[in-house]
């Protein structure tokens, strides 16, 4: 956020919620064995994210071939959320071959809302809207619900925070929901266009050339 000429950013993503920066100057010739604390310049408060549901950190795991996360191969913190539907479970969060899936127990409507997946440098590794994933829900009432994410977002290994918010995705990597992967989709090979049909050379007619007609002299008649 900007305040005035002076400009804060942040190197790791800010849980949401309200915040109080507090702006102190210290001259350069104050020494560590001398430092006084310097006075209070100003206050600014600011808003780290609006409409949030829920947030959890987690670290990345493989989970028989797939990266991601659940209640028994991974740390998820928390892995509950209460929502207007009553208290929900994130069971699991993985990514193979193109597909994200994520696992509630049991079913909660989050039409109208996103989800990021933000690294610890604060940025989007994958951003994804509610109202695109494929939901399938079974006979206990659990949901998995599915996004078509042809780029592998992260590795093994990787530190994540999970977000759900209310609003549009926006700008960012998105699921495609193309259940052909665009990643492993072979290139389309261009038909060669046929060769044009060689016409045949028309043989030359030859050439008549006229000879001149020669005219017969007279023949002189003789004087009796």
């Amino acid at each position: 956020f900007d305040y005035g000429d002076n400009q804060v950013t942040t190197t790791r993503p800010v849980p949401a919620g309200s915040y109080e920066v507090h702006s102190h100057y210290q001259a350069a010739e104050w020494m560590p064995c001398d430092y006084v604390p310097p006075p209070l310049i100003d206050r600014y408060n600011f808003e780290s994210a609006e409409d949030v549901l829920h947030e959890a950190f987690f670290d990345l795991v493989d989970i028989d071939g797939a990266v991601g996360v659940d209640g028994e191969s991974g740390v998820l913190q928390p892995e509950w959320f209460e929502s207007e539907e009553g208290e929900t479970v994130m069971e699991r969060i993985v990514w193979q071959e193109g597909q994200l899936e994520m696992e509630l127990s049991p079913a909660t409507d989050l039409l109208d809302h996103r989800i990021d997946f933000i690294a610890l440098d604060g940025s989007v590794s994958l951003r994804l809207d509610f109202d695109d994933a494929v939901e399938t829900v079974d006979d206990d009432d659990a949901a998995t619900l599915a996004w078509g994410v042809c780029v592998q977002p992260w590795q093994d290994g990787d530190l994540l925070m999970l977000r759900i918010a209310e609003g549009i995705p926006g700008d960012g990597v998105k699921a495609t929901n193309d259940p052909e992967c665009l990643a492993t989709s072979p290139e389309p090979t261009a038909t060669p266009m046929p060769e044009p049909a060689a016409q045949p050379t028309a043989t030359p007619e030859p050439t008549v050339i006229l000879e001149p007609t020669v005219t017969p002299e007279p023949t002189a008649t003789p004087t009796p």
